[in-house]
């Protein structure tokens, strides 16, 4: 999702989560100031519902969960708070059980549009390497059918996957073909 420009308010974390708790908007913070977040388009939509309905169906029975856009990530980096809302999580540890936000998520899940791009691959791709929790970094592609996973384990160095090859996440034992990832989103010719 697109961030807007800053609303020029310091605010305290937990006066942020009492704000998004009421807001009709949802926001990120970072270090006291809050950013609105647009809306997402039909294909991020559409690749969300995807990935997650196979991640929760896979992970049945297990102590991992997958979380959508609406479970908030809190950090805190160089001691400033700051809450993300990635598209998608994996959070597997018992004791992450905040009603609000996550933070301990094994995977991360990004999905790239215009306007977030530079933050995704950039200023939270460094800020997810910082937790330990984190295992897995995917970055997914909308407009064409193209992943690119990052692993603790790999020293965070880039696999892709495009549209014949089949996803992999080790942290949780699962698979998927990358097709699947894009069941039913339409490409621009």
């Amino acid at each position: 999702m697109e961030r807007t420009a800053p609303q020029n308010r310091y605010l305290s974390f937990v006066d942020f989560l009492a704000l998004e708790q009421s807001s009709e908007t949802k926001h990120e913070y970072i270090g006291g100031e809050i950013h609105a977040m647009a809306s997402a388009s039909r294909s991020h939509n559409i690749i969300t519902m995807n990935l997650s309905a196979h991640l929760f169906n896979h992970l049945r029975g297990t102590p991992c969960r997958p979380f959508m856009s609406d479970m908030l990530l809190h950090m805190n980096i160089a001691q400033e708070d700051i809450g993300y809302y990635p598209d998608l999580m994996v959070a597997c540890r018992p004791d992450d059980q905040h009603p609000r936000y996550l933070e301990q998520p094994t995977i991360i899940v990004e999905i790239l549009s215009d306007s977030t791009r530079r933050t995704d691959l950039r200023e939270k791709f460094l800020a997810y390497q910082t937790l330990e929790s984190v295992q897995e970094y995917l970055i997914v592609e909308q407009d064409r059918q193209h992943l690119s996973l990052f692993r603790r384990d790999n020293h965070w160095k880039a696999e892709h996957f495009g549209q014949e090859d089949t996803l992999t996440l080790n942290s949780i034992k699962f698979a998927l073909p990358v097709g699947m990832v894009y069941e039913g989103v339409a490409f621009e010719e």
